[in-house]
This record gives structure tokens, C-alpha cells and sequence, in this order.
């Protein structure tokens, strides 16, 4: 399992142990009904807005993950291994004029790609197994 993400306000800390206890698996590894629960709880958090810096700073969002801690060709976080991140998440901001669009379109086509490549190599064999080379099934 790869290292949690630090959560560094209380807030934070008190959002993320309402799905999950430091010693859970990885989300893949639960069953099918504790995933659905933990996407409820995802799902109804409320994540409220505490303000604005006006029209005139409006443009896009500053800051977010350094891009020193995702693996540039897949986006994918170093401090937690199977993050995949994209757009605004991450700490690239550009010029007005369409620079910031097209860092979220690239950056979503980058790491959705290496997420699907990545979810396809995780994917388990099949419970029955191959048949072997002369067409029997194992174990029969």
C-alpha cells in the first residue's frame, strides 16, 4: 500500500475519518459494499466555500500539488501511488487566454490514460484460471 496523504488541517483530518480509519486497504481492496458506502460518504461531504478574491483575480486557481510529487509521463502521485491528478489539482497555472483550458484538457488526457492503462495491469485473473495448453480446465 503507498503512504496516505498528509492531512494538515483539522478539518481535513476530521472529513477523511468519516470514510476511512488510518489502517484501512486501499479502496480496491474493499468489498463491493463498503466501496458504495465510502462513495456516499464522499459523495454527501460538504465542502463549503469560505470566500473569493473578487472578479479581477477570477481567472483560474494558484497552487495545489507540486508538480515535484507526481510522476510527470502519468501524473500519478508519488505520495500516494494510484492518484492520478489533473487541471488546477496540480500547481500549474498559465496566462488568460485559453493556456489553463488546455493544461486541464492535456493534463486529464495524460492521467486518465495512465489511470485506465494502470486500472487494466491491477485487473485480477479469472477465478477459474486459464485453461491449460491441452484445453482441459485446471482442476478438472
Amino acid at each position: 500500500t503507498g503512504s496516505a496523504i498528509p492531512l494538515t488541517t483539522p478539518t481535513s483530518r476530521r472529513r477523511a475519518s468519516r470514510g476511512r480509519s488510518p489502517a484501512a486497504p486501499p479502496a480496491g481492496d474493499l468489498p463491493r459494499e463498503a466501496r458504495r458506502r465510502l462513495v456516499g460518504v464522499v459523495k454527501g461531504m460538504a465542502l463549503p466555500v469560505s470566500g473569493d478574491r473578487g472578479w479581477n483575480v477570477a481567472e483560474a486557481t494558484a497552487g495545489g500539488v507540486p508538480l515535484a510529487e507526481v510522476r510527470l509521463d502519468s501524473l500519478e502521485s508519488r505520495v500516494c501511488p494510484g492518484l492520478h491528478l489533473a487541471g488546477e489539482v496540480l500547481d500549474v497555472d498559465g496566462r488568460i487566454g485559453g493556456f489553463n483550458f488546455q493544461w486541464a484538457w492535456a493534463s486529464g488526457f495524460v492521467a486518465g490514460s495512465a489511470a485506465g492503462r494502470g486500472d487494466l495491469e491491477r485487473v485480477p485473473p479469472h477465478p477459474g484460471g486459464r485453461p491449460s495448453p491441452g484445453g482441459a480446465e485446471p482442476g478438472g
